[in-house]
């Protein structure tokens, strides 16, 4: 069974290679690092990654998704932070 990451990246690489016409770019390990921290659908990573306006090549596309899983990160270790606070473990990890 796939996990969601490679499942996400598998996503995002076929829609880099239709739509952004890259087979490969130099933030994969990266968004794949992300990706495995972050528990994000595979239509957030395509709604993240896709062009925005006819300007936006990979680079732009691919630095919105890091943007994007980043901001969830910091919102999953708020959210952990709070439960801690609360006197609710949860899956805090920090």
């Amino acid at each position: 069974m796939l996990s969601c990451p490679t499942v996400a990246l598998k996503g995002l690489s076929f829609l880099v290679r239709n739509y952004l016409d890259v087979g490969a770019h130099h933030v994969f390990d990266k968004i794949r690092a992300l990706l495995e921290e972050v528990d994000m659908a595979s239509a957030n990573v395509a709604e993240n990654s896709m062009p925005k306006s006819a300007e936006d090549d990979a680079d732009a596309c691919l630095g919105n998704l890091i943007r994007a899983l980043e901001m969830a990160k910091e919102e999953r270790w708020k959210g952990g932070r709070r439960k801690k606070e609360k006197g609710h473990w949860g899956d805090y990890e920090g």
